[in-house]
């Protein structure tokens, strides 16, 4: 009897998955049955009148839009704790005067961002961090509830970053995905986001987990790598009664380009939507172009600036004929978001990167088994997709430039789109329209 129990766990707990070309070892979660069925809440960031026109001009204002009032909602919910994983923080006022709220309800407010230089405590260094307003939210919270991602001594982390956007409410729910706490995501939604709320203690059970590793433990990037090896069991999967199954990645121990993106393209057999904004990994894009070789209907939305890194893979993939629009609303395509066959969707913070991948604090969630959630997305594609010119019908292979005429709204956004040495009037590009890439 002993003997038929090993051998039922080892079966159950040890999948061989081929990386690479060499076979690593990973942990195949358990499935944890919970009570009552998936409980959610899609929020899209609202681009259209970007699209039409309607909205134009400077975007780096303090922006109260759909999607900073929907979340304004979500955080106003919390009664008893909130714990906060984001980029950075910037030109936000109502996010910080929902925290002096919940302040003064007596909610337990932890807090854990990206800084990419400095010694901890230097909070009032704007180059210190990503987003400029770390010391506004210090004033809010007070220094010891806010922590940024240095190493344990208190070194700065190079190389790597801290780029969650997830917060746990009263540890019954959980906000996750793209969308960064500033005036160009949350606030007047000229960059293309997706988040979902999921009401699961058992899902911010999970989140929790992870936000203890970081904020408690200081242990963040390689650190994580390195304390959950490929051996340990991963993140249980969660199923609910509805059928609709949940898996939670965290970036990098749980490697989601290997566990997650490859074996979602994978399994996939008619259609892949993916909305992304880097994608550069190569591993990613050999199993996009095989599964549009197997016949999959493979559609990719991809960001202006992104396209044209040096790193990137948008020739590779056009040249094997699958179907690529790149954005041209001013705006990031800031999705990292992808869905297939119609009843699963993949939606992350993780850019589909090495670095991503590899070095930074990411999350992923995989939902199987709900089709009226990919539908929701499915929506959102189509009407993002049917507002772009196809590429791959392209001889030149003629992309939009990020900061020219024909990005919509980028000229006179305020904002170095392409991040070179010109932004607006002063481009060149702003100045006479090339789209050649």
């Amino acid at each position: 009897m002993k003997y038929i129990f090993r051998s039922f766990i080892l079966r159950l707990t040890w999948i061989a998955t081929l990386v690479s070309g060499s076979c690593v070892i990973y942990a195949k979660e358990a499935i944890i049955p919970t009570n009552g069925p998936f409980q959610y809440k899609l929020q899209l960031a609202d681009i259209e009148c970007w699209l039409d026109q309607t909205c134009s001009g400077l975007v780096n204002d303090h922006g109260y839009r759909n999607f900073a009032t929907e979340l304004d909602k979500i955080l106003s919910s919390a009664t008893k704790s909130l714990d906060i994983a984001i980029y950075g923080l910037r030109n936000q006022d109502w996010f910080l005067e929902r925290l002096k709220k919940l302040k003064r309800k007596r909610v337990k407010m932890r807090a854990t961002i990206d800084q990419q230089r400095g010694a901890l405590g230097e909070w009032d260094v704007l180059r210190n961090f990503a987003y400029p307003d770390a010391k506004k939210l210090v004033k809010v919270l007070g220094s010891s509830r806010v922590r940024p991602d240095v190493n344990k001594n208190g070194s700065p982390r190079t190389g790597s970053i801290m780029h969650n956007k997830f917060f746990i409410i009263d540890n019954k729910a959980v906000w996750s995905g793209s969308t960064n706490i500033s005036d160009t995501g949350t606030g007047v939604e000229y960059n293309a986001n997706s988040s979902i709320l999921i009401k699961s203690p058992a899902l911010a059970k999970l989140f929790k987990a992870e936000f203890e590793q970081m904020y408690v433990e200081r242990c963040y990037g390689s650190c994580k790598a390195k304390k959950n090896s490929p051996q340990k069991p991963r993140q249980p999967k969660l199923r609910f009664s509805d059928g609709t199954i949940v898996s939670t990645y965290f970036a990098p121990q749980d490697s989601p380009q290997d566990t997650a993106i490859i074996p979602f393209i994978r399994s996939t057999k008619k259609s892949i939507n993916v909305s992304i904004f880097f994608l550069t990994s190569k591993p990613i894009v050999q199993e996009l172009i095989q599964a549009h070789s197997r016949g999959v209907r493979v559609r990719i939305i991809n960001d202006a600036t992104a396209a044209r890194h040096r790193s990137s893979q948008l020739l590779e993939l056009l040249e094997a004929g699958v179907d690529i629009r790149v954005e041209n609303w001013g705006g990031k395509m800031h999705m990292k978001t992808a869905t297939a066959d119609g009843n699963k969707a993949l939606i992350g913070s993780m850019n589909w990167s090495n670095a991503g991948n590899n070095k930074n604090d990411e999350s992923v969630l995989v939902i199987e088994n709900n089709p009226t959630l990919t539908s929701e997305l499915d929506d959102y594609f189509s009407y993002l997709w049917s507002s772009l010119d196809s590429i791959v019908d392209d001889p030149y292979y003629r992309i939009p430039k990020a900061e020219s005429f024909d990005s919509i709204n980028s000229c006179i956004d305020g904002i170095n789109n392409d991040h070179s040495g010109g932004m607006d009037a002063e481009a060149i590009s702003c100045q006479t329209s090339s789209r050649l890439f």
